[in-house]
This record gives C-alpha cells, structure tokens and sequence, in this order.
C-alpha cells in the first residue's frame, strides 16, 4: 500500500517497463489473497472438525440423577492444586445444570462441576452364606 501511495503522490517514479498499471495490479493481488484466505478458511474448518472427533473419540458425558452415590475430586491442601484425592461417598441433593450439582459430603453442601464427579461403586467386603441352615431344611423328614 506504501507503494501505491507513493506513486499516486508523485514521489517516487513509476517505471515504464512494467506490464500492467499499479491499480491493475493490486486489484489482482487483492483477488489472489481473497482466493487464498476462502481456502485457507474452508481447509481450517474441516482440519478443525477432524480433530475435534479425533479428541472426543472415547469421551463421554457424564450424567448422575438426585440421590446417587459420587465420588468428589478435592485438593490435598491449600497451597497446591496439583495434588488431588477422591474423597466420599458423597450424595447428589439437586441438579443445578446439566453438568453442576449439589452434592452432601459429610453434613455439608458443596456445588461441584461434573468434571470434579466420579461414579461410586459400593464393593462387597463380605459374603456370608448360612449353609447350615439349608442343609438342615433339606435333611428334615417328610
């Protein structure tokens, strides 16, 4: 644009020996980076859509109903976010949005984002079989 601008002004000379006029030339320019820039964009956009189904490939949303039992990730201590533990099991009270809920953790309310939520799985420590008894059903005389 500096150039053109110069040579409109009169401060610098226009050769002769150039094969099209100064407008000429930046009106084709101008199409040839119009040109470039829809390419470029439509290119973009679908890079753009192939990697976000790449990313999400095995994601997955996470959805918990009022009542059931989660997991909250909570930070060990103040000073760092880097070191984070699951602490619970905790109970889903409200659903406030479709990824934030309240949850009660030990008499206390929190609001916590889905990301921050884990499913809970009760695990059976203990199985007790009273055999005795059925044998005893199946021993008694008719």
């Amino acid at each position: 644009m500096a150039v053109l601008k110069d040579t409109w002004t009169g401060e610098e000379n226009v050769l002769l020996s150039l094969r099209k006029r100064v407008v000429e030339y930046f009106r084709e320019l101008r199409e040839r980076l119009g040109d470039a820039e829809r390419y470029a964009s439509k290119h973009a956009d679908k890079k753009q859509t192939q990697y976000t189904t790449r990313y999400n490939f095995r994601s997955q949303v996470k959805a918990f109903n009022v009542g059931k039992q989660v997991l909250i990730l909570v930070s060990d201590n103040t000073s760092s976010k880097t070191f984070k533990r699951w602490k619970g099991p905790a109970k889903i009270t409200v659903k406030k949005s479709p990824h934030s809920y309240i949850v009660k953790l030990n008499g206390s309310k929190h609001k916590i984002h889905s990301n921050q939520l884990r499913k809970f799985y009760c695990r059976a420590y203990k199985v007790s079989c009273n055999v005795t008894s059925s044998i005893q059903q199946v021993a008694t005389p008719l």
